[in-house]
């Protein structure tokens, strides 16, 4: 996009996809930063990453879908006709891959949110032994591993 950038600059249509693209990429950067300082472990930080999720979804179906996308199709709309064949074919290209990366963010972030909120996701237990796991006390009571326990000798 940046070649279109630099040659159409004072074209609306390229501005607003830029915008959409630029808009995206400052939303998920701090997003990312964000959820990369969280534990996904401690009860409290798993409503803050439910939370990131669905701002994620959001983010792309508003920044992507709804700003980026009318103004590629005004952009082809009002430009066709000057394009050369070769650019014609590339930006079909781009738009077809741009369309199929948007499919698959959307199809990762709407899973992620479904995990999060309904699919308990936010629920789970970690299975990772760590240092507060170990000073915690355990479920069935020291005599009944005891009991159970073959002789060490």
């Amino acid at each position: 996009i940046l070649p279109a950038c630099i040659y159409y600059a004072d074209n609306p249509h390229v501005q607003q996809i830029a915008y959409g693209l630029l808009g995206f990429a400052a939303f998920s950067m701090i997003a990312m930063f964000i959820s990369s300082s969280r534990n996904v472990y401690d009860l409290q930080e798993r409503g803050q990453f439910t939370t990131i999720s669905v701002l994620n979804f959001v983010g792309i179906i508003y920044f992507r879908w709804i700003i980026a996308v009318p103004g590629i199709y005004w952009f082809f709309y009002e430009e066709w006709n000057g394009m050369s064949m070769g650019i014609k074919i590339l930006m079909m290209s781009y738009l077809i891959i741009f369309k199929l990366f948007d499919i698959a963010m959307l199809l990762f972030s709407s899973l992620q949110v479904y995990g999060f909120m309904f699919g308990g996701k936010a629920l789970k237990k970690p299975t990772k032994i760590s240092i507060a796991s170990l000073k915690r006390s355990p479920s069935v009571p020291i005599d009944l591993i005891r009991m159970c326990s073959a002789p060490v000798f």
